[in-house]
């Protein structure tokens, strides 16, 4: 039960005992046990002891109109009765603990107790003002265990002048930077916030993380203590908050200059705010003055093109940096001359911008190339037409789904061919490999095999949660190396440490791209032919993952054929396959009607625990989120660190489906050399 709820129960409760103890007629009022009443604010009714009478209600109680802490009802036209808050309860029931509770309305009929008005304080960040829905609620207990709740329907709003309404409380708000005694206050180790918002007048003082990056906010926290109605353990709620509604954002110009957006909304030279829809795109661009010329953007927008495009999906800033004009190539960019007092950007034609002028490139076609190469427009460089050796060959590459695998971090082929047949398992031998499960194991013969290396193989470092920095592969680099192979899907096996992903099929039954890591610090080397399944249902199937992911934002479940957002959607996908091998509607919220509830109790990564706000991976739900359903408790697509689960129907037949375009027979003569003939990689999705 959340915190309106509980105050609002705690409320009723106060008012039963009042009315009663003018009716009831054995209190003791003289003799011996008998202690006065006091009057002051620290009084406390006794609960035990001589001389107390248990209170007992019965139906003749009615709320008192008058008295102590009595507000009478607003009766002017602006004025909206509250659905939430100290109070007022909601009629039906509410389900918590597996106890079903009876909710009872006992204000007069048309008639609520007022929302509480705060008043304003000291301005606070704007990105904060606005409207906040909440996005989870949990509690946990001081003895270790904790509950998934309800979670609020009420939204929290934030004014600039640092006022909030949130279920009927109402106060100030103020942010503060995060002590090491918070992170320790709250039970949790630091992940990145540096600064707390602290609701004053929250019922149990709240406060929470503000998770931010430069120029946005992503979410804010209320944390605070709690005893639900009818429990007797204390614990931690956490409420998470994300943006709803209308999305603010605020663009500032330093410089003579101005920021305009393309519907005009904002329009202005210094500071200027203007509300969008939801997930809207704003492009935004910036307009020097007065000679001067355009330096880059500071926040959410970076670079130094003049225009840029930010999705309303959350409070944003972005700043316009604008500088004196130039007289000189050496007062711009090297990519970029002076041209009439401003720098502007060279356009090269076959070649790149270098110290204020173009360098050319070795080749833009193949016309520059000689009968044997061909250009790689990738590095811009004559290369052999043909790069990739063959591993496995079934048949004419037209005929077939072609896999090219690219070896990063190989010392030789011979070294990349051992490790190919240990992750695919052609004969279906081993179990490990991608052979070994279905409907792979059936179409193996479908398939066609190549490799190259890559000794130059392009990466970028970014901050790892496991500590140290992790190396990412430069998403488009693959394509050097593969331009002049057959290929539907490639597959970069890499030793560079990262968290293997895909890409989604480039077209139709043409499959993406997969990067898979060899070094995994949690798991051994028998997973990485799972691993690589998983990933191949992605880039193939077009699968999504069956798992959640508080760290990643939800995905569209539009096009997945195994998630959908609402049973209809479910249903559509693979109601047929109903009970088929235990496929049904699993997701990650309870008592949602016609769906099965599952959590797991036990994390499936023990090392790094459940996340902050008590899901884990192997919950219900799919596409990163709890609210998604998924069609069984497990599959491939959910955890591929075990051997005791495959694809699941759904998943299987999706494959299959997307492998009924190639041909399995196997070839009564000499294949043909590569480059020569068959289907090129389309590249038209991306």
């Amino acid at each position: 039960m959340d915190a309106a709820k509980t105050g609002a129960m705690i409320i009723l409760v106060c008012f039963l005992m009042v009315g009663l103890a003018a009716t009831t007629g054995n209190a003791i009022e003289t003799g011996p046990g008998y202690v006065s009443p006091k009057s002051d604010g620290d009084y406390k009714s006794p609960e035990t002891g001589q001389g107390y009478v248990k209170i007992e209600s019965d139906n003749s109680y009615k709320s008192p109109q008058a008295g102590a802490g009595y507000v009478a009802p607003k009766s002017d036209s602006g004025y909206k009765s509250p659905e939430t808050g100290p109070g007022y309860q909601k009629p039906g029931t509410y389900n918590a603990s597996n106890e079903t509770v009876e909710i009872k309305n006992d204000l007069p009929a048309n008639k609520t107790e007022p929302a509480i008005e705060a008043p304003g304080g000291k301005p606070i960040d704007e990105l904060l003002a606005g409207t906040w829905r909440a996005y989870s609620d949990y509690i946990y207990y001081k003895d270790g265990d904790f509950k998934y709740r309800i979670t609020p329907e009420s939204l929290l709003n934030i004014h600039k002048d640092s006022r909030w309404e949130f279920g009927g409380m109402a106060g100030t708000v103020s942010v503060v930077n995060i002590t090491k005694d918070d992170w320790s206050r709250w039970g949790i180790s630091a992940y990145g916030p540096t600064r707390k918002i602290v609701f004053s007048g929250w019922q149990g003082a709240a406060e929470g993380p503000i998770e931010e990056s430069i120029g946005a906010i992503d979410f804010i926290w209320a944390i605070y203590n709690s005893v639900l109605p009818g429990e007797e353990r204390e614990g931690s709620v956490w409420l998470k908050f994300g943006p709803a509604g209308m999305q603010k954002i605020i663009v500032e110009s330093a410089g003579p200059g101005r920021v305009v957006s393309q519907g005009n909304e904002i329009n202005c030279g210094e500071t200027c705010t203007a509300e969008f829809l939801y997930g809207k795109e704003v492009m935004l661009t910036a307009i020097p003055e007065g000679g001067s010329s355009f330096k880059g953007w500071v926040g959410q927008c970076t670079g130094t093109d003049p225009s840029c495009i930010l999705s309303a999906t959350r409070p944003q800033r972005a700043v316009a940096i604008f500088g004196e004009g130039c007289e000189t190539d050496d007062e711009c960019p090297l990519d970029q001359t002076c041209s009439n007092g401003e720098c502007s950007a060279l356009a090269c034609e076959c070649g790149y911008a270098k110290d204020h002028a173009c360098q050319k490139y070795e080749c833009c076609s193949d016309t520059k190339c000689g009968v044997s190469k061909t250009c790689d427009t990738a590095i811009n460089k004559c290369v052999l037409k043909s790069a990739c050796r063959e591993v496995s060959i079934k048949g004419d590459p037209a005929d077939k789904h072609d896999v090219v695998i690219v070896g990063d971090g190989f010392k030789d082929y011979d070294q990349l061919e051992k490790g190919i047949n240990l992750l695919m398992d052609f004969q279906s031998e081993s179990g490990l490999g991608v052979f070994s499960v279905s409907p792979f194991k059936e179409n193996r013969n479908k398939f066609n095999v190549w490799m190259v290396m890559a000794p130059d193989y392009g990466h970028h470092e970014e901050p790892s949660p496991l500590g140290g920095n992790l190396v990412i592969p430069e998403a488009g680099d693959y394509e050097r190396f593969v331009r002049t192979c057959n290929r539907d899907t490639v597959i970069v096996l890499s030793a560079s440490m990262f968290r293997p992903w895909a890409r989604f099929p480039t077209s139709g039954s043409s499959g993406g791209v997969v990067y898979m890591s060899l070094d995994n610090p949690l798991k051994g080397p028998e997973y990485f032919g799972r691993t690589l399944l998983h990933e191949m249902g992605q880039a193939i199937g077009g699968l999504g993952d069956e798992y959640v992911d508080y760290n990643s934002p939800g995905m569209d479940t539009t096009g997945l054929p195994n998630c959908a957002s609402s049973l209809d959607e479910a249903e559509q996908k693979w109601g047929d396959l109903l009970g088929v091998r235990g496929v049904d509607y699993y997701t990650g919220i309870p008592d949602v009607p016609g769906t099965k509830y599952y959590k797991k109790f036990e994390p499936t990564f023990p090392e790094l625990g459940f996340f902050p706000d008590g899901s884990d991976f192997g919950d219900g739900g799919c596409a990163f989120e709890l609210g998604n359903i998924r069609p069984t408790e497990t599959s491939i697509m959910k955890d591929h660190y075990t051997f005791d689960n495959d694809f699941g129907p759904v998943n299987e037949r999706v494959l299959a489906e997307k492998l009924e375009d190639y041909n399995d027979k196997l070839p009564t003569q000499n294949i043909e050399p590569q480059g020569t003939r068959g289907r090129r990689f389309r590249e038209d999705a991306g």
